[in-house]
């Protein structure tokens, strides 16, 4: 793994710890944006592993450049799935205690 590499992925595994910390104190909205950002971070783990330089901070954009660097099927299919994750993660989300 190259330094830049190392460097997000350290960042994006405190994100993760992060959002656990946020989570077991039922601050959900915080844990959310954590999550994101830790996912970003990760994305961009791929794509400079791959020995590209990432563009933006959209999740959506990050994982269709590393679909596209690791040539992992189309570019509407990585969209779908990011969508199906998100309304997944948004029906838990208003499942739990106290944001009914």
């Amino acid at each position: 793994m190259n330094a830049e590499a190392t460097r997000w992925r350290r960042q994006a595994n405190e994100d993760l710890k992060t959002a656990q910390i946020l989570l077991d104190a039922h601050r959900y909205g915080p844990c959310a944006f954590f999550c994101q950002q830790a996912a970003e971070k990760m994305l961009k783990v791929v794509i400079y592993n791959a020995g590209e330089k990432p563009w933006g901070h959209s999740v959506p954009s990050l994982l269709d450049q590393a679909c596209a660097i690791l040539q992992i099927g189309s570019d509407k299919a990585p969209r779908r799935k990011l969508r199906s994750l998100t309304n997944t993660i948004s029906a838990h989300v208003i499942q739990m205690p106290g944001l009914r």
